[in-house]
């Protein structure tokens, strides 16, 4: 999933879409955020890549990255 040059996105679920880590990696590569949002979030649980993935790609760009819903 690529989500290049979505900036002003908030939050983003993802929850059981099969994604296997290699793709939530890919996905974590192509995220950006604008520094005028106060917190940004990915909802990632239900995939097979969720225990496995590199969560601090999506974290150093200033996203929370949750296995759950909220």
């Amino acid at each position: 999933m690529d989500v290049t040059g979505l900036n002003n996105l908030g939050g983003l679920d993802v929850l059981s879409n099969n994604l296997t880590t290699s793709a939530l990696n890919e996905m974590f590569h192509t995220l950006s955020r604008s520094s005028m949002l106060p917190v940004s979030g990915v909802r990632i649980g239900h995939n097979p890549g969720t225990y496995t993935c590199d969560r601090s790609i999506a974290r150093e760009k200033g996203w929370f990255v949750f296995d759950y819903e909220w």
